[in-house]
């Protein structure tokens, strides 16, 4: 549970209502209702760099970035975190690299590199009156939501969980405000 009283499952529900619609996540490939299955879409098809960032806040791990062109199509990218013992984590839980390339662009015949790159705010963050950014607050709460390895795990948790500056609203000394 959050400390302003959500259940993670309260929380996967809200962001993916949200990014069901910012990043348009496709109908015919996704259920609306799973809520986890938004979320993973979201953050593979568009906003993966949104996700890195809030993970490399979070854990100061450098953010990773997965880059091919597709012939027909383009360029592509996918930005994810590496840990200290080399393996990428993205919101589909750990990966090593060619479990990675094989995941961003599902073609044995596409070259993947990988570099470091810096980490890229999400556009759209903006402070309210007391300095706390809505965006960075439903991503940081997605990241200790997410129901599979590593989110859940005691470490993961233990780094995940601590305060953010510009994101967590501090509470009351006695706990979360009441309800209406």
């Amino acid at each position: 549970m959050e400390p302003d009283g959500r259940t993670p499952g309260e929380i996967l529900a809200e962001a993916a209502s949200y990014y069901w619609e910012v990043a348009e996540v496709d109908i015919d490939k996704v259920d609306p209702d799973d809520h986890v299955a938004v979320l993973k879409a979201a953050f593979t098809e568009s906003h993966c760099d949104d996700l890195a960032w809030m993970i490399n806040r979070m854990t100061g791990w450098p953010t990773v970035r997965a880059s091919y062109q597709m012939p027909g199509w383009g360029w592509g990218h996918h930005t994810m975190v590496r840990a200290p013992d080399g393996r990428l984590l993205d919101v589909r839980g750990w990966a090593d690299e060619a479990t990675a390339a094989r995941r961003c662009c599902r073609r044995k015949d596409v070259l993947v590199t990988f570099s470091e790159c810096e980490p890229k705010e999400p556009q759209g963050m903006w402070a309210d009156d007391e300095g706390h950014v809505q965006e960075a607050a439903r991503l940081a709460a997605v990241v200790r939501s997410l129901p599979h390895a590593p989110f859940r795990s005691k470490a993961f948790q233990e780094i995940s969980m601590r305060p953010l500056e510009g994101v967590d609203v501090p509470l009351p000394e006695d706990g979360p405000a009441p309800g209406p």
